[in-house]
């Protein structure tokens, strides 16, 4: 390139060269790409100096000005010499080759290092070595302790040695301080380890502060060093060491392909960017390194100023946001930076020093950005916020006795967020570090079971919910804490796991149940997924006794649905993989010890002493992941309904009194159905919203249907696993146990007259059988109530059926189990979508009219599990698998078309009018009753999308149901919108409560009209 040209290309004025063109220096399109410091471009300096370069043969060893890079750079890092080539990936691989000699071998390294996830497999496939990524106990970098912990350094055969130990610094931002490096540098030496260092951005370690250039290289003995990503060359990278190592990764780069000819061209730029970018010095005297650090601290403290939070606070010249505690999505950020002229990548937000020197330009425009982003959340546009959930759980990052002192020194009350906002940074991580997500090129699916499915639709619909798993799948990545022995509530899982929805970060226990369903049908990658999961919870129960609520330490004085022995009947079944049963069937049987010593009561009833389950916490305070929501149902003077009247306590509790409370608010939540009208003695105060309904409940006190059915499935899969182990003597006992269960719910909750199962009140000793009645109740719900009430409808009544615990007279019967289907069958005659999981509306989340897929699930399968006892035409057999096709049809209608009026489409079904590419339809967690595109509401947290169970039903509902099922009619569907709950508004595609409307973010941005016809029927009556 002439001279000329390259004053009009730095000068921005030739009319050949347009704006986007990098050339144009700082005001560029470099100058205003925070996604990384690869964006930078050459200086007219950098340009100017390949005019002058030297253009002699490189794999010779004549090009001066390659050489005298490499010298150079050499000098600087305190090295024998230097070898410079194309890239950081060509460098790291050079060095770990040039390391690593005598196979077997590996490589210790960060899990987050770019040799493990950005360089193509290059340490397997060039040299033949296994990586073993290690995962920082402080959250941060990798520390002696790290490496000792997972250094193979004997004889072992069954082991691959290591070889090398390969540390990045900086990552992600992050210092490793130099005494931290040099204790792993003498424990290599004393080891006979090699040490090598990937240093694409040790430059920026040096510019903080934090040691020179030679310091750090004079540590290890290879070191790889970017010139492109932050110096501003437009290529190449370095590697420095010892001669005899450099010669020997001349050769290596020779046979990759590496070999240069006239690399001066590239070589030239580069050696300017290490005076310029870096500095003149090993401690980057006078580079511009320094002003890109500067201007993060900047955009840092005006993202915190506007009361934004930090993932970790800045360092180098990175600057991670809590986009999640912001409550705004990936998506929504980076379009809110290309609104004003900025290229985001997500939350990382890196300041290279085009940035720093354009920093007029662009810290006013992401100002506005920051603005929008948290206003945006704020305000419920751009994320779901719960009452409890707007603070979610942080590890800490000091001891429980420096936090509990800055606590004490708050001065209380608090008088904005911005105090408590202040404290959580200082002394907490971010929310969700823990985790990471599994990358999708590892999460191979194979779902054979749609190769039967004929219609296009229900196929792509079904392939579409299958995609969403990845999206879920989570495996934990560390303690996200800077400290040792700092509190943490997050259970750490040696496996990967699926998560049961967006809101949720940890792994819950009876929902992987449905979870599963899914899962094994995906297949692929999926099906050992499945065993990890189990396998996680048979941690738990190795560890704590029992599977705790969910993953987390504030969980553990409570469980949940004892679902664990029925996940590996089904892994089993599913794979025919007996060789978990080794270590499950005793870790099932401790789990079952756990429910029968401590969640036992004995009923005594005409002479005889029957002993069954209940939910019973041991529980004194409020629930921490609802705190609040608990310590004003147990202390607040006054109620506060929906409609605005305040109701005045008639008595305040005193301190026994509240504990009854919090013990059955916990024990609620250790049921899965928290809450409902099943618990609560008063449901009057609930169905009219007066007083504190959630005051009278009486877990503790039920006998329930449900948990004990559980527990009879759970004896006979116990009994099944032994006695495919041929311990038929145990299998027996186990069988016997599971008979007694059955003959006790029997007599004590099935009531022949009303044919069905009732939950057995041992305050009262009796069923419950009777709510108040309500305006939509049926005639076969109130014929034998009194006049003010109605007849118990609640999905648990059918649990017996789903696990086999109805004696045999009832569920081999199929006139029988048609009987105690009867109000399932008229529920879907009178109701447009599918079966409530009770039929009293309470507000609370499982009751009318929510729709759970679980339930929907245990409904359909209680039916199919009817044998042909009297031969498949019997009517009343045809009649019990009709009803059962019936509701997998329906509950596919209410999945597919809520999904399609969100945004979802395939080639058949075109995206709704109203809608953009960013809308991909939702699955949500519940569903309404009175149509199949009604959403679910109520409860003590958002509607929530994702969502496992969800998906899992809806892929068994296909895969059991096949071509039977037909297309979805969604009738004449609009896009989806919340109207937050005014009547006089016309009804929405989908629907939610009114608090549930102010929560979802997914409706608010959408638009327009849609009505059900059966709802507008009854809206005109």
């Amino acid at each position: 390139m002439a001279p000329a040209a390259i004053n009009s290309a730095s000068n921005g004025s030739s009319d050949a060269i347009q704006q986007p063109n990098a050339w144009v220096g700082h005001r560029g399109a470099a100058g205003f790409d925070l996604r990384s410091d690869t964006m930078t471009t050459p200086t007219s300096s950098m340009l100017a100096a390949i005019q002058n370069c030297s253009l002699l043969d490189d794999v010779f060893v004549e090009d001066p000005t390659t050489m005298e890079l490499e010298s150079h750079v050499a000098a600087l890092a305190g090295k024998e010499a230097a070898l410079f080539v194309l890239s950081g990936t060509m460098g790291n691989q050079l060095a770990l080759r040039t390391l690593l000699t005598q196979p077997p071998y590996s490589v210790l390294c960060d899990h987050r290092s770019h040799i493990v996830k950005y360089e193509a497999g290059g340490v397997a496939s060039l040299c033949g070595a296994m990586v073993k990524p290690i995962v920082p106990s402080n959250g941060a970098y990798l520390t002696l302790e790290d490496i000792i912990a997972n250094a193979d350094l004997d004889d072992d055969v069954h082991t691959c040695p290591t070889k090398v130990i390969s540390l990045e610094n900086t990552i992600n931002g992050i210092i490793t301080p130099l005494a931290e490096v040099k204790r792993i540098a003498d424990f290599a030496r004393q080891n006979d380890l090699k040490f090598h260092c990937d240093g694409a951005r040790l430059w920026e370690a040096v510019a903080s502060g934090a040691g020179s250039l030679s310091a750090y290289c004079s540590l290890f003995d290879t070191v790889s060093l970017c010139f492109s990503k932050g110096l501003g060359a437009p290529i190449g990278s370095i590697v420095v060491g010892s001669a005899q190592h450099i010669k020997h990764a001349r050769w290596i780069r020779k046979s990759i392909g590496g070999g240069l000819r006239q690399s001066g061209v590239v070589a030239a730029p580069a050696r300017v960017a290490v005076d310029e970018t870096f500095g003149k010095g090993p401690n980057g005297e006078g580079g511009l390194l320094k002003t890109s650090h500067d201007a993060a601290k900047k955009i840092e403290k005006l993202w915190t100023d506007l009361g934004g939070n930090l993932v970790h606070p800045v360092e180098t010249n990175m600057c991670w946001l809590d986009l999640n505690a912001a409550g705004c999505s990936t998506e929504a950020f980076v379009a809110l930076g290309k609104e004003v002229g900025l290229k985001l990548g997500g939350n990382r937000l890196v300041v290279h020093y085009q940035i720093a020197q354009n920093q007029d330009e662009v810290l006013p425009r992401l100002e506005q950005v920051f603005r929008r982003a948290l206003e945006g959340g704020r305000n419920g546009s751009t994320t779901i916020q719960g009452p409890s959930s707007i603070y979610r759980p942080r590890p800490a990052i000091k001891s429980m006795e420096e936090i509990q002192a800055a606590f004490d020194k708050l001065k209380k009350p608090l008088s904005n967020n911005t105090e408590l906002n202040d404290f959580l940074r200082a002394n907490f991580a971010q929310a969700g570090g823990e985790l990471k997500a599994v990358p999708k090129d590892q999460l191979r699916t194979d779902p054979k079971f749609l190769d039967k499915i004929n219609d296009a639709v229900i196929k792509e619909f079904s392939l579409k919910v299958i995609d969403i798993w990845p999206d879920l799948t989570r495996t934990y990545g560390g303690v996200g804490s800077n400290c040792t022995g700092c509190p943490n509530s997050f259970i750490p899982l040696n496996r990967t796991f699926v998560v049961a929805g967006g809101r949720f970060r940890e792994a819950y226990y009876w929902d992987t149940f449905w979870i599963l369903e899914g899962l094994l049908r995906t297949g692929g990658a999926f099906i050992e997924i499945s065993k990890n999961t189990i396998e996680n919870f048979l941690d738990f129960v190795e560890r704590y006794g029992f599977v705790p609520n969910g993953g987390r330490v504030y969980y553990l004085n409570r469980s949940q649905p004892p679902l664990l022995s029925q996940m590996v009947r089904l892994y089993v079944e599913f794979t025919n993989d007996t060789s978990v049963l080794e270590r499950a069937i005793p870790l099932l049987i401790k789990e079952h010890d756990f429910w029968t010593t401590n969640r036992t009561v004995e009923v005594s009833k005409n002479g005889t002493t029957y002993r069954l389950n209940h939910y019973n916490v041991k529980n004194t305070q409020p629930r921490p992941e609802s705190y609040r929501e608990d310590y004003v149902t147990a202390t607040n003077k006054s109620y506060y309904a929906a409609n605005g009247i305040i109701y005045p306590e008639v008595g305040s509790l005193n301190d026994s009194q509240k504990a009854v409370v919090y013990a059955n608010l916990a024990s609620g939540a250790e049921s899965g159905w928290d809450y409902t009208s099943r618990w609560i003695s008063r449901p009057e105060d609930a169905t009219r919203d007066v007083y504190f309904p959630l005051r009278s409940l009486n877990v503790v006190g039920t006998i329930p249907v449900d948990l004990n059915s559980i527990l009879y499935w759970n004896e006979m899969a116990i009994a099944a696993f032994l006695n495919s182990t041929n311990n038929t003597t145990a299998a027996a006992a186990w069988t016997q146990l599971a008979s007694n269960r059955s003959q006790a719910m029997y007599d004590l909750m099935w009531n022949s007259t009303l044919h069905s199962y009732f939950d057995y009140n041992a305050t009262s000793g009796a069923q419950n059988i009777y709510i108040p009645r309500d305006n939509d109740a049926t005639a076969m719900e109130t014929d034998t109530a009194d006049q003010d009430q109605q007849v118990v409808f609640a999905v648990s009544q059918y649990y017996p059926f789903w696990t086999g615990a109805a004696p045999a007279h009832l569920k081999n019967n199929p006139y029988a189990v048609k009987q105690a289907y009867e109000r399932v069958d008229k529920y879907l005659e009178i109701k447009g979508g599918g079966v409530p999981a009770t039929n009293l509306k309470t507000g609370q989340q499982w009751d009318q009219p929510n729709v759970w897929p679980p339930l929907m699930h245990i409904l359909m399968e209680g039916l199919r599990n009817t044998p042909a006892t009297f031969g498949e035409s019997d009517p009343s057999y045809r009649d019990v698998q009709k009803l059962a096709l019936r509701l997998g049809q329906r509950y596919l209608d209410s999945t597919f078309c809520t999904w399609y009026a969100t945004g979802g489409s395939t080639k058949e079904t075109p995206q709704l009018q109203g809608l953009n590419a960013q809308d991909v339809g939702i699955m949500f967690e519940k569903y309404g009753d009175n149509a199949t595109n009604v959403a679910g509401s109520g409860g003590e947290y958002e509607v929530v999308e994702g969502f496992g169970w969800t998906n899992g039903v809806l892929l068994w509902t296909v895969d059991v149901f096949g071509n039977n099922l037909t297309r979805p009619d969604c009738g004449n569907i609009s896009a989806a919108k919340v109207h937050g709950g005014k009547r006089s508004l016309p009804p929405r595609a989908v629907e939610l409560d009114y608090h549930d409307a102010a929560w979802t973010k997914k409706f608010g941005r959408r638009a327009v009209k849609a009505a059900v016809a059966s709802a507008e029927a009854k809206k005109k009556v």
